[in-house]
């Protein structure tokens, strides 16, 4: 790669060297190259062609037809070689006849490809030779079959040898094979798209020109203010309203108390939303909280919050509902058992997966199922609590009362106050629109109007719901149920109770959608501001996504997939992220005293950031005093961040090894990704 970095330190926005595509100019006498300018490209506009260029030597043919030829036959084939010959002697018979023939099929193909030097091998041959029609004949028995097919049965045959040590005493389950196959097949589709020809340009209307030399490679603002509403509501509604109902249930010991804290829990979340109003227009950075809190307080508290939120809190919670999604997916499989173990992890890596490449791939097509599975999930709710308005028509009021059940055996201050944890987790993903503003279109008045919307609803739906549960189940039923949704749906719907777990899933698929694509954001804003690693600040060229940032976010959620207990880690920094969240609030009035000079489209009245610091407090401070364990594990966690931010960050002077071996970590990611820096991180 010719000079990478630039004297100013930034990467170039182009590699210059290995391009996959020969730029030429059309006219002729013209033999301009590339520029000697970083991240360039000289040829007139329009008269660009862009070709595949002949790079492969010898050995890479050679290795291309061995690597094709060895796959998974030899290990395959064997057994359908002597089932049909009866003897070793005259399989190694047909082995050997098999290589001489293919060899001479091999002979002939030299000849031909000589001659007609096209892609497409026999296509191109058959093309020439007998017409469209022959060759299109081929075209669709190998693309639509014999390819495919092969592809699956490579990917089984990977999955059951990886899986074979695992189970030494009797073959890997089936569905665990399939489920790593498909694994398997989704990785390497996510590699062959994001690794694209270097040099390509981006298309005309996917970059926002920025001058008159040439377009700007940075994230555009596509989202409508639907898009903003789906995306609040996609994050919140998640697996929250299906996990949260028990741990609710347990701090408060009855029905009529539970139902203040999910109220008050969302009136909480909407002041909250109010107040980030303010924030998101008056400092339009994506990061939301750690956008305001490095603007008031600084790159180290800034820091803390980055790395409790993007180290545990984002993939934990990605994990937490991926495998909410694979537990409710499975489970019309498995009627009278819970579905194994091992397929609900696989089948939420799947889920990451598949939603890593959506997200990397294009932002409409991740607001696209934003939309749709937001609608999905509007819809499962909406169909449990129309059956609770039907239950509570025929009566069934019973179980609506502040009366403590017998089964919960202490009730206090302190408990109330640990169930908000569970009753905001259920909420958290109101402030998620703010991580991605630079991406919504008119900013200034879609964002409160996608806020307040966003809550209200959410709050109606989440209560509504909650009431409908408690329409058919007790206190002691919400606590035995490892799926609360599925109890309700067992004891109403009869043989049709198989829907509810299919629309949860939707809603969990949705949740996971939402966090990957909001999630990223911080990563990416935490780059841009020299806090996390340079490449995740970068953009993919082609499809103008943050695509480090967002397959960062995936191996940090499937890391934790592997942990035995990730939902004790959310606890353990639940009271760490609702003190960030207040710290981010309590920049409001900061800015007040500090900043009144500050352009401020929506100014909120005072009383409601101090409401909501006030009760931030409150969830901090009092679980500690009921978890003690538990909060001096959330302060540890939190404390690992410090000597990351000084050796990382804070020490500027380091060894020149140290400072090569990084950036040539950042240019060798930058070259597979095909990534470079957007022209709003060049200017900050």
């Amino acid at each position: 790669m010719s000079e990478a970095k630039t004297a100013s330190g930034s990467y170039s926005q182009v590699p210059q060297k290995n391009q996959d595509v020969e730029m030429t100019n059309k006219k002729d006498g013209d033999e301009s190259g590339p520029s000697s300018s970083a991240g360039a490209v000289a040829a007139a506009p329009g008269d660009d062609v862009i070709c595949l260029k002949p790079k492969m030597t010898l050995l890479n043919g050679i290795t291309v037809i061995v690597g094709s030829i060895i796959g998974s036959g030899i290990f395959v084939s064997p057994k359908g070689v002597l089932e049909n010959t009866g003897s070793v002697g005259l399989s190694l018979s047909v082995w050997i006849i098999s290589g001489i023939f293919s060899t001479i099929g091999a002979y002939c193909y030299a000849e031909l490809g000589c001659m007609i030097t096209k892609t497409g091998a026999d296509y191109a041959y058959i093309m020439e030779s007998f017409g469209p029609f022959v060759a299109f004949l081929r075209l669709w028995i190998e693309c639509m079959i014999v390819r495919p097919c092969s592809q699956a049965i490579v990917a089984l045959t990977f999955s059951f040898y990886v899986l074979r040590p695992i189970f030494p005493d009797c073959d890997p389950p089936a569905d665990a094979v399939r489920y790593l196959a498909c694994i398997c097949i989704v990785r390497n589709d996510i590699a062959s798209n994001t690794i694209v020809r270097m040099g390509k340009k981006p298309k005309s209307n996917d970059v926002a020109a920025s001058n008159a030399n040439g377009d700007a490679i940075c994230l555009k603002p596509k989202m409508t203010l639907i898009n903003g509403i789906n995306v609040i509501v996609g994050c919140m509604i998640g697996s929250g309203i299906f996990i949260s109902p028990k741990g609710v249930i347990q701090g408060t010991g009855s029905v009529g108390l539970s139902l203040v804290v999910w109220m008050l829990s969302g009136i909480f979340s909407l002041i909250g939303s109010y107040c980030y109003a303010e924030l998101g227009t008056t400092i339009p950075k994506s990061g939301a909280d750690y956008a305001y809190i490095m603007e008031c307080f600084g790159p180290f508290l800034a820091f803390l919050r980055l790395w409790i939120e993007c180290m545990i809190v984002r993939p934990c919670n990605t994990a937490i509902i991926a495998l909410a999604f694979s537990f409710y997916t499975l489970r019309p499989f498995y009627p009278d058992c819970d579905p194994p173990n091992e397929a609900i992890r696989l089948l939420a890596i799947v889920c990451i997966c598949l939603l890593t490449f959506v997200n990397c791939w294009d932002v409409k097509w991740s607001t696209r199922v934003q939309d749709f599975f937001t609608y999905g999930k509007l819809l499962a709710l909406a169909t449990i609590i129309i059956t609770g308005i039907y239950q509570l028509a025929l009566g069934n009021t019973g179980h609506f009362t502040f009366d403590q059940d017998p089964m919960i055996e202490k009730v206090d201050i302190t408990t109330i106050a640990l169930s908000f944890y569970s009753g905001l987790f259920a909420y958290n993903g109101w402030n998620y629109l703010n991580f991605v503003i630079e991406e919504l279109k008119d900013p200034h008045k879609n964002l409160p109007i996608a806020i307040f919307t966003s809550c209200i609803l959410v709050t109606v739906v989440y209560t509504m719901t909650i009431i409908a549960f408690h329409s058919t189940l007790s206190v002691s039923e919400v606590l035995s149920a490892e799926a609360v949704a599925v109890t309700f749906a067992e004891r109403l719907y009869g043989w049709m109770a198989w829907i509810v777990p299919v629309f949860v899933a939707l809603s969990t698929f949705g949740g996971v959608n939402g966090i990957l694509f909001t999630s990223s954001r911080l990563f990416y804003a935490g780059a841009e501001q020299k806090q996390m690693p340079e490449i995740l600040a970068m953009i993919q060229v082609d499809h103008l996504t943050p695509t480090p940032a967002v397959i960062f976010m995936c191996i940090l959620s499937l890391v934790y997939l592997a942990s035995k207990d990730i939902y004790a880690l959310i606890n353990y920094v639940g009271f760490a992220t609702w003190l960030a969240i207040g710290l981010g609030v309590a920049c409001l009035p900061y800015l007040r005293w500090k900043r009144p000079d500050l352009a401020r489209p929506i100014k909120v009245n005072l009383i409601w950031p101090t409401i909501y610091i006030a009760a931030s407090i409150f969830i901090t401070i009092v679980p500690m005093l009921a978890d003690p364990k538990g909060t001096g594990m959330g302060v540890l966690i939190i404390l690992t961040g410090v000597p990351v931010y000084f050796i990382f960050i804070g020490w500027k002077n380091k060894p020149k090894f140290l400072q090569n071996m990084i950036d040539g970590l950042t240019l060798l990611l930058q070259k597979i990704m095909v990534v470079v820096p957007s022209e709003k991180s060049e200017k900050l």
